[in-house]
């Protein structure tokens, strides 16, 4: 059985929805990993904060805070890459959502086209059988009403 141009648009559309919901999947895999890298961080930066008062507090020379100064510009750095990552990643999703959105709207308007076009085939059909059945009913009426006659 040949498809309708509405079945294979459908089906089109079907298989770009199934490609944008297998990318946002990898891409919400992504952003739970860049959230476990962020949350890391900010406990790295956390134990910086906190080694460095220590040593404020030790009064230690000032070549070690230098050090520490720098490991945590490091890890301001790295939370400012990460954030950089995490917009593109969402605007990727946003993309992606609306492709999913478009996607979804075409399958579902082509699949209601195929189906009106199903209805408009069995209304059709059955007219025709009820023609041809009218049409037997007709002639066997008029085969009694001459035989009778």
């Amino acid at each position: 059985m040949s498809l309708s141009p509405h079945q294979i648009l459908a089906r089109l559309a079907e298989n770009e929805r199934t490609k944008a919901q297998e990318a946002l999947a990898v891409l919400g895999r992504q952003r739970q990993f860049l959230q476990k890298r962020r949350g890391e961080v900010d406990i790295s930066m956390q134990q910086l904060i906190a080694q460095r008062d220590t040593t404020l507090e030790a009064g230690t020379e000032a070549s070690t805070l230098l050090m520490m100064e720098t490991a945590m510009h490091e890890q301001q750095s790295y939370l400012l890459q990460i954030e950089s990552e995490m917009n593109e990643l969402h605007e990727s999703e946003a993309a992606l959502i609306r492709d999913w959105v478009a996607a979804t709207q075409k399958h579902d308007s082509h699949d209601k086209m195929q189906q009106t076009l199903d209805k408009k085939v069995l209304r059709a059909h059955e007219t025709r059988q009820q023609k041809q059945m009218d049409d037997v009913f007709a002639a066997k009426y008029v085969r009694e009403r001459s035989s009778h006659e």
